[in-house]
């Protein structure tokens, strides 16, 4: 499954450092370690984070320093599904390393680690979403399912008129158990009482589930926004912003991983708003029904391709004249998920690449957004190419 996005997040931070300047032969700590640590780590391991071992002084990261070595030298850990190195292409606020801050790392633990206690602290992700126009709560809520549990909420808005969205934070109330969330619209009267209906069959605040409802994915609900440890702020490009009706309603699943810690959690999500945009921005979902996996085998590939111009594509059949410019994407896939690749082709058989993944990891799902100038512009013409 591949979401496709018409909106752009601002950048959290630059990275440590670019590409094209060689590691340093003998890395300091504070001038050379700590800037990539900080930068790319502490979105996650920091005390009382989701992330399990923390990284916020020398004596944290040189007690697991070979750890750290092994981990960025085979691209497991800063964790990002999609291929960053610009084979297909490069996406914003990755959480990538270059090949020259893989071996400044690898460099500083050869060599001793070599640091002292009295290293200013690192530098961690930028959070910032000042003055939000609406702070929608999840209740508090105590998950118990170990070691996942998935919590559906409803929430109401009560906006008093059409707004449009135009930048979100979200701000765990547990970050050590808070693993992802998922916000959606309900845009229907039946969407709406279904969700209620299973808000109520079950105690306590919210209900269990995997989706809030079925209908979410066939025209009553828009999923709008994703997030995981390590996301911050998100501002969509000026003049773009994702519709919200009057008194929006929404439902959030939030995953709860009870591995790292325990406890209850109340989380905050808040919006800017605007009265009107200069273009709408929409979330685009493509599923494919008609996969079959064959039992008995190690691996299978399988491909699919969808016609742009179908008339029953919600998104691309009212602008059909238009073409859409697609500025992020959002793959999925479920456990058994090893590699998946989304190809665009246009109507003269030229393909351009939207993401690479070679080794997928459901527990780090999210949005990839395109780097600024790299959107790609769909004709419904073209087709999209996927594999898995």
């Amino acid at each position: 499954m591949a979401i496709l996005v018409a909106l752009l997040p601002g950048c959290l931070g630059e990275p440590a450092g670019p590409a094209s300047v060689k590691a340093p032969s003998q890395p300091k700590f504070d001038k050379h370690v700590a800037p990539i640590i900080g930068q790319q780590c502490l979105g996650c391991h920091t005390r009382g984070g989701i992330g399990p071992v923390p990284l916020e002084t020398y004596a944290d990261v040189a007690a697991v320093a070979d750890a750290v070595q092994f981990q960025v030298e085979n691209r497991l850990m800063p964790p990002f599904n999609a291929d960053n190195s610009g084979s297909c292409r490069t996406y914003r606020d990755a959480r990538w390393l270059s090949d020259q801050e893989i071996e400044t790392l690898s460099r500083w633990v050869d060599q001793g680690s070599v640091g002292t206690d009295s290293a200013p602290p690192m530098p961690g992700p930028v959070l910032s979403l000042e003055n939000p126009d609406l702070t929608l709560a999840t209740p508090d809520f105590t998950p118990t399912d170990a070691p996942d549990h998935y919590r559906c909420f409803y929430l109401e808005s009560g906006l008093e008129a059409e707004q449009f969205m135009t930048g979100i934070q979200v701000t765990p109330g547990n970050a050590a158990i808070n693993h992802h969330l998922l916000l959606f619209t309900l845009d229907d009267q039946d969407t709406i009482d279904s969700v209620l209906e299973a808000d109520a069959r079950q105690d306590g605040p919210g209900y269990d589930c995997l989706v809030p409802t079925a209908s979410v994915f066939t025209g009553g609900g828009r999923l709008v926004n994703v997030w995981a440890p390590g996301v911050s702020a998100v501002r969509f490009p000026e003049g773009t912003g994702i519709r919200l009706h009057k008194d929006q309603k929404f439902a959030v699943q939030i995953h709860y991983n009870l591995l790292g810690g325990d406890g209850s959690d109340s989380t905050e999500i808040g919006l800017l708003l605007a009265d009107g945009v200069e273009r709408e921005a929409f979330v685009e979902m493509y599923d494919d029904f008609d996969l079959d996996l064959p039992a008995g085998r190690a691996e299978v590939t399988h491909t699919t391709e969808w016609f742009l111009g179908n008339p029953f594509n919600q998104v691309f059949a009212p602008i059909a004249d238009e073409g859409i410019e697609v500025l992020g994407v959002f793959p999925h896939m479920h456990e058994h998920g090893i590699r998946q690749r989304l190809d665009y082709v246009d109507e003269d058989g030229n393909s351009t690449c939207i993401h690479d993944i070679q080794r997928w990891d459901f527990g780090w799902q999210e949005y990839f957004f395109f780097q600024p100038g790299e959107s790609v512009l769909m004709d419904p013409a073209g087709t999209l190419e996927w594999s898995c």
